[in-house]
């Protein structure tokens, strides 16, 4: 199916008549907006769908609009970097995979982020950004109760909601916006994770340089 762009009254000088349009359309990055976009009963209970208690669902008010976009990381060994002349971004200190219930999917990023915790003797006070896969509202709030963090570190440039979901792309776009982060904030450590389907969840601890 061939994909052509959608004419719209354009208010500005522009060849093709079409709206230049440079922000996200859908700015959803802080807590309470992400909060005012969940259905009450959905807040108190993240993650439940139909069949639990009817009243749970996934709509595309809550959910992340598929997007066209890409991603590449460079990964190399630090001895490999020194060769090329390269100074790393940053160095990957662990990373891990968990399986959860598949039901209630979304909340994969909780036990990843706890196994790193428990693996690096960390707490979710030594991370300085923190970057979670939003492709559906509830994953954060889920992921924010039961770990008690500071949200103003968590997607601080905006999730999926506010900036669209590529397939394929999640990990790198991730990883990508984490690391520049920590760059401008001069920051030590951050978490990336992200639920997978199907039960899947992953985590990725990175340290700065």
């Amino acid at each position: 199916m061939s994909r052509k762009p959608i004419q719209v009254p354009a208010n500005c000088e522009l060849t093709l008549g079409m709206t230049c349009v440079d922000k996200a359309h859908r700015p959803h990055r802080l807590a309470d907006a992400r909060r005012r976009a969940i259905p009450e009963p959905c807040r108190r209970h993240p993650g439940r769908l139909p069949g639990r208690d009817g009243r749970c669902v996934h709509t595309a008010g809550t959910s992340s609009q598929i997007a066209d976009g890409a991603a590449a990381l460079m990964l190399m060994t630090r001895e490999r970097a020194e060769v090329l002349g390269l100074s790393p971004l940053a160095t990957i200190v662990d990373a891990c995979l968990v399986g959860c219930d598949p039901v209630l999917m979304l909340e994969g990023p909780i036990p990843a982020t706890r196994k790193l915790f428990d693996a690096q003797r960390m707490t979710i006070s030594d991370l300085d950004v923190i970057e979670i896969n939003e492709a559906f509202a509830a994953v954060v709030p889920a992921w924010e109760r039961e770990l008690k963090a500071t949200m103003n570190r968590v997607n601080p440039n905006g999730g999926a909601i506010a900036l669209g979901h590529p397939p394929g792309a999640t990990g790198a776009m991730l990883l990508t916006k984490a690391v520049h982060e920590l760059a401008r904030t001069e920051g030590e450590h951050t978490r990336v994770t992200m639920c997978c389907g199907g039960g899947l969840g992953t985590g990725t601890l990175l340290r700065r340089g």
